[in-house]
């Protein structure tokens, strides 16, 4: 096992009226077709690295941290080379603590022959929040890591006085996420279709409670508290999956740098997002352009639009434009995702190319609770599994906006 299909997007250059993109079934006239169907690359057409190719990378790295325990400072590796010692390897490790990196280190890794398991005491390691570990050869420079993460430590509200309620709340709330290749192939634009209904009416359906509250803080900071309870309608039958737990606002169109502290660089999901690191990063929202855009916070290359971009575990999400004014939003009951497109969730599903999509006059920001998976044991049936979907339950949002 461990074969993707396919290594690379079927599709060919083609002009238009605004120039050259990649088509796919239907572009030429042709029908029957299978439409994006053969678009189901690690990497895209013109052989840019869709972000699940990184993903992949990191499953098929040949060297593994299996586990690291922080109180005997123990780490076991795994080489998974059939033939080769880690002899040449060094492991170099790093510590973060309140965001900054507070020690770092590197360790020889003799004697750990092929596919064998080795436990190595690092004691020179310091506590922190986060260690990163990253695998070095002199001929690869390096090819490997791995991190762990503690939880989150939840924040205090900081009240300033009384608040007081907002006069025109900005926030929506937000049930539905622009469906992907693999949600059309389980049929989940008809599954949950209640709760894009949801979304668009901001009429919960039997058996969701909803409590939100958004007050203005003395300092001009808005808390946000959100809390969603999902209950069985029947007891015999349950609500469908949701897509998206979360809430949904616009900043103005200038708010184009992103910095953020978080899962990273490059976007990720619940169940995509082991090859990712938690730090601070910086990119800039960026514009489609149906090719990979250098620095962009969405990929840019996918064929045909849906749910992109993405950020996980973020503490922190901070927009800025070039005068430097800042809107920021923080964490305070867990860490939250984030999405920020120039154009609206609708436009992202109608749209039949990446090309297609057209800059609005704001730009549209996610912060979620949770969002379902992405799938991809197949792309003709198989839903995420069950660890990564969003079923009964209740789910809290809480978190501070700055600027806004």
């Amino acid at each position: 096992g461990g074969f993707i299909w396919d290594f690379a997007d079927q599709a060919l250059w083609k002009r238009g009226q605004n120039g050259k993109f990649l088509a796919f079934g239907g572009d030429f006239g042709d029908f029957p077709n299978d439409d994006n169907f053969c678009c189901n690359g690690l990497v895209a057409a013109d052989r840019s690295f869709h972000p699940s190719a990184l993903e992949a990378r990191h499953a098929y790295q040949p060297v593994k941290v299996d586990s690291w325990d922080w109180a005997t400072k123990t780490i076991t590796i795994y080489n998974a080379y059939r033939f080769t010692n880690l002899d040449n390897v060094t492991l170099r490790w790093s510590v973060s603590k309140d965001e900054k990196v507070v020690a770092s280190g590197e360790s020889e890794l003799k004697g750990i022959e092929p596919d064998s398991v080795k436990e190595i005491k690092l004691e020179e390691v310091k506590d922190g929040d986060s260690i990163l570990f990253v695998f070095w050869s002199k001929s690869a420079g390096p090819f490997a890591h791995d991190e762990f993460v503690k939880p989150f430590a939840r924040v205090p509200a900081p009240i300033t006085g009384s608040g007081k309620k907002l006069d025109k709340n900005p926030f929506k709330i937000n049930l539905w996420r622009a469906p992907i290749d693999n949600d059309r192939g389980w049929n989940m634009p008809n599954v949950c279709a209640i709760w894009k209904k949801a979304t668009e009416t901001q009429v919960m359906p039997e058996g969701v409670e909803s409590e939100f509250d958004a007050t203005r803080l003395e300092d001009g900071r808005i808390l946000v508290d959100w809390t969603l309870n999902v209950k069985n309608v029947k007891a015999d039958a349950k609500l469908p999956p949701i897509p998206r737990v979360g809430l949904t606002f616009t900043i103005p169109k200038e708010f184009i740098k992103v910095k953020w502290y978080g899962e990273g660089p490059y976007e990720n999901y619940s169940d995509r997002a082991n090859s990712s690191v938690v730090s601070e990063y910086n990119m800039v929202v960026g514009v489609s352009s149906g090719v990979f855009t250098a620095n962009a916070l969405n990929p840019d290359n996918y064929t045909e639009p849906g749910e992109q971009g993405y950020r996980t575990q973020c503490r922190w999400v901070e927009f800025s434009n070039k005068e430097g004014k800042k809107i920021k939003v923080t964490a305070l009951n867990a860490p939250f995702g984030f999405n920020a497109w120039p154009y609206t969730q609708e436009d992202l599903e109608k749209a039949k190319h990446q090309r297609d999509l057209k800059a609005r006059d704001e730009i549209t920001v996610n912060i979620d609770a949770a969002q379902m998976g992405v799938g991809g044991d197949n792309s003709w049936g198989a839903r995420p599994h069950d660890d990564d979907m969003i079923n009964a339950g209740e789910y809290v949002l809480r978190f501070l906006v700055e600027g806004l």
